[in-house]
């Protein structure tokens, strides 16, 4: 076979393939899952595996990776880099057991290392879990140790919000108050039952050839203020359905209305007028030679000069926390920082749909946890945002929609909860679910509701273990039902 016909997955494998046609005693991998799939990460992952367990002490892999999830999985030994030194150093169970201090670094916790930090923390405990199988032990006994037992079929009601003596676990975002699992089904209710905003985007039975003939036509609807994460595997069709919001793409039968214009018919500059687009690879995007003329440009070319512009630009800079980069090259930033400059770029030109393709790449924690808030300010504010993403977690904490793709159609399209819970539908696009709504749905025994994130999987843990007699259908052993 061609190369360029193979999935992402198998070049990854295939390059190092060809690494170890060499008989390397090391072997450096250098962000070999970056821009995958999860599928693709897995088999990447499974691959280096069993040359692990084939070669044995023959071969030492040195894996350069920021998806600590995969990382708690399979490495021996974790080293921490910060500013150039070593800052932490162990097995995996010990470093992302110090939570803290890797939030302080900016990296990313693995959830399941999350989730047994806020039960830690809540119980005064010393909970330490890697593996859904091993956090499933855990939080059974830990259940069990109240007595608590299932009596009936019927869960809790999701509204409840009797809170645990313990001290509360720590909402994520501090402005959000109250239970965070009725927050959030609040919110997906919302979503479920809203009236439907004025459209931006409306597509009505797209077709286009994608690698393979369409089989039906794709109709989306994308409204004022939406926060939507479009998932899908590689080669699903997110980026050729999004490239079709801004007339990048013209369908060859259907249309594409954008703020009422049909995409055949209106030129792609005017179209940038209401859609903006930042592409996955930044350097596909960024030409001028400094960070404030890649700002200036786009709103330039749209009709601004003067003071306004510099406004524009200012306010553009600021943020995005760019303003001490202005004068910066952007081919001399770090790859995350090129990022921030492209998406800033597009912001800069005041488009009322912002399309992101993998925006975190590049970004460490604490990066990304500013930019989320900063598109969900901007989502506040009346402007809609089409986050394309492999990362399941960052579209279960922030959309209010998900759009999931398989082939160039449209699986499901509904809120988080709806969508990254259905292990069935995830599965017939060859997706996984959240390792937290696994692990939830292993614990419904115990009267523990379907959860997306750790804080509310914590939240859920701790309610039920201060549930006490008599209520929800659960009693204590040997107490009256």
């Amino acid at each position: 076979r061609l190369s360029a016909h193979l999935s992402g997955g198998q070049k990854q494998r295939l390059a190092i393939a060809a690494v170890l046609a060499m008989q390397p005693q090391i072997l450096v991998l250098d962000e070999p899952t970056a821009q995958l799939d999860p599928v693709g990460k897995e088999e990447v992952i499974a691959a280096v595996e069993r040359l692990r367990q084939e070669l044995g002490r023959r071969l030492t892999i040195v894996l350069v990776e920021s998806d600590t999830e995969l990382l708690s999985r399979f490495a021996d030994r974790i080293v921490v880099l910060h500013a150039g030194r070593v800052a932490l150093e162990g097995s995996p169970r010990a470093v992302f057991s110090r939570t803290q201090e890797l939030a302080a670094l900016g990296i990313r916790i693995p959830p399941l290392a999350e989730l047994a930090a806020r039960l830690n923390r809540a119980l005064g405990a010393e909970l330490s879990f890697l593996s859904q199988t091993e956090a499933e032990a855990a939080l059974a006994r830990l259940l069990e140790q109240t007595g608590l037992t299932r009596s009936n079929d019927q869960p809790p009601r999701a509204g409840h919000q009797e809170r645990p003596a313990a001290e509360p676990v720590p909402a994520p975002r501090q402005a959000r108050a109250g239970s965070l699992l009725t927050l959030a089904r609040e919110r997906d209710d919302q979503t479920l039952h809203a009236r439907e905003p004025a459209s931006l985007i409306e597509i009505e039975d797209a077709r286009y050839r994608y690698g393979y003939p369409a089989r039906n036509g794709v109709s989306l609807r994308i409204g004022a203020g939406e926060f939507l994460a479009l998932i899908g595997p590689n080669g699903s069709g997110k980026t050729t359905l999004a490239k079709h919001c801004n007339g990048l793409l013209r369908p060859e039968s259907g249309r594409v209305l954008v703020a009422g214009q049909d995409t055949r018919t209106t030129p792609v500059g005017q179209l940038a007028r209401t859609v903006g687009y930042a592409f996955q690879n930044p350097d596909h995007q960024l030409f001028l030679p400094s960070v404030a003329e890649e700002l200036a440009y786009g709103p330039r070319n749209l009709g601004l000069h003067g003071p306004e512009l510099r406004e524009r630009v200012e306010e553009a800079l600021a943020r995005f926390g760019l303003a001490d980069l202005r004068d910066r090259h952007p081919t001399l930033l770090g790859r995350g920082l090129r990022q921030l400059v492209a998406i800033a770029a597009v912001y800069a030109m005041s488009p009322r749909l912002l399309i992101l393709d993998e925006p975190t790449g590049g970004l460490d924690g604490h990066a990304t946890g500013r930019l989320m808030a900063t598109l969900e300010e901007l989502v506040a504010e009346g402007r809609s945002v089409l986050l394309i993403t492999h990362d399941l977690r960052l579209a279960a904490e922030y959309a209010r929609r998900v759009v999931l793709m398989h082939e160039g159609q449209i699986l499901g399209d509904g809120p988080p909860r709806q969508i990254l819970t259905d292990e069935a539908l995830l599965a017939r696009a060859g997706m996984a679910p959240l390792t937290i709504a696994r692990l939830s749905r292993g614990l419904s025994r115990y009267g523990i509701l379907p959860s997306l994130t750790e804080a509310e999987l914590a939240e859920a843990v701790l309610a039920r273990l201060a549930a006490g007699t008599g209520h929800s259908g659960l009693t204590r052993e040997g107490g009256p039902g």
